[in-house]
């Protein structure tokens, strides 16, 4: 059985990397985009616009940011878009403390006043996003909840 705590403090981490994350795959496609070689396909010829395009459809393994290497990282960029669009869906206040606290990285006090909501409030929503993103990040392959 693995620590539930542990997937979520990979989980929040993760989200309070979206921008980093996002831009190194961003930077990484456009790097990609750029002709350095011909490749030569099966029948042995090359033909470098459908070689950009394979290699922009093809995941990324790996970025690193810092000196985090971070796994399947489009995937944890769809993660947060998945887990924000449901609460833009079903809760407008969640989705607006999932932009205070992941994207603005805004304090529980400011984030408590501004969207007059008491400390247990807090951490409820808290807990409600990190339970979504757990499902949704077992769904994606992101995490395992037992090995």
């Amino acid at each position: 059985m693995i620590d539930e705590l542990i997937i979520y403090k990979k989980i929040e981490d993760r989200f309070k990397q979206y921008r980093q994350i996002k831009k190194a795959v961003s930077e990484y496609r456009q790097d990609r985009c750029i002709p350095h070689e011909f490749i030569y396909g099966h029948a042995k010829i090359s033909d470098p616009t459908a070689n950009m395009a394979v290699s922009n459809l093809t995941p990324l393994k790996a970025v690193t940011i810092g000196f985090i290497r971070i796994e399947k990282p489009e995937l944890w960029v769809s993660l947060y878009d998945a887990v924000k669009a449901h609460f833009d869906y079903n809760n407008k206040i969640i989705s607006r403390y999932m932009d205070m606290i992941y994207m603005q990285d805004i304090g529980r006090n400011k984030i408590c006043n501004d969207l007059y909501i008491g400390t247990t409030t807090y951490y409820s929503y808290r807990r409600e996003i990190i339970v979504y993103a757990t499902m949704v990040a077992c769904q994606f392959g992101l995490v395992k909840i037992y090995e």
